[in-house]
């Protein structure tokens, strides 16, 4: 029986399924925004290294603002 298995086992005879339910739905959306920001920071920064699109196209291709991909420009402008 896999762990998450029992946590539904153990919610359910302790009466609150509802509960659990909600906080496992809660987890797993939080786990899926924080590996989307994880994905977008990725692609821009492959993106800003390829220097094939401006800051703004990349803004407006990945719905987030100027002054983000300004400040991964930085980072990267740093490490190297």
């Amino acid at each position: 029986m896999s762990t998450s298995e029992v946590l539904v086992e153990i919610a359910c005879k302790e009466g609150s399924r509802d509960a659990f339910s909600e906080a496992y739905r809660r987890g797993f959306r939080e786990g899926f925004k924080a590996g989307l920001i994880r994905a977008t920071e990725k692609i821009v920064r492959n993106l800003i290294k390829q220097t094939i699109l401006t800051d703004e196209q990349i803004a407006l291709a990945f719905e987030v603002t100027t002054d983000y991909v300004a400040e991964i420009r930085r980072q990267l402008s740093q490490a190297h």
